[in-house]
């Protein structure tokens, strides 16, 4: 069986896709913050991530509130 380059180099691709993450790349992820699970944590330090419900941009929304209490 001949071995083409382009096989060869999508053979390598796929390997070095399955090489997992490192520490300093897995910091840099995002995830749930240990002390507090209601807060993200990234890089190190909590986050609050405010997302959009009926609308792109949740702060847009006439009715604010009750918005808010369905999340």
């Amino acid at each position: 069986m001949k071995l083409s380059t382009p096989r060869v180099l999508a053979t390598l691709m796929i390997l070095v896709s399955m090489i997992p993450a490192t520490a300093e790349g897995n910091r840099r992820r995002i995830h749930v913050y240990p002390e507090n699970p209601r807060y993200w944590e990234y890089e190190g330090a909590p986050v609050v991530l405010i997302g959009g419900s009926v609308e792109d941009n949740l702060f847009q929304i006439p009715d604010l509130e009750g918005q808010l209490d369905l999340l």
